[in-house]
């Protein structure tokens, strides 16, 4: 598969879940929300690794991005998300 270019809904969904969840932190709907788009997130990240991109601006702009949603996911995040993201930065 070419590269090919984020799809803009990543960051306008990450924006979006950021400040709805600081508004409302113990909503839980919205955590599972934020625990779904890490997984979106990880999953550009393993397309960014496999075009050898895992160096890029964008790839540590979501990586950082997975971190955060995985820190406001609380309970909601599994343990796949907290191994690979759990110990970033938010």
């Amino acid at each position: 598969m070419p590269f090919s270019v984020a799809s803009p809904e990543l960051d306008q969904d990450y924006e979006w879940l950021v400040g709805a969840l600081a508004h409302d932190p113990g909503n839980q709907t919205l955590q599972a929300s934020a625990a779904g788009l890490a997984y979106s997130i990880r999953s550009r990240c393993m397309d960014l690794a496999t075009w050898k991109a895992d160096y890029s601006p964008e790839y540590n702009k979501r990586v950082a991005q997975a971190a955060t949603l995985t820190m406001l996911a609380q309970g909601c995040a599994d343990e796949v998300l907290l191994r690979e993201f759990g110990h970033g930065s938010a």
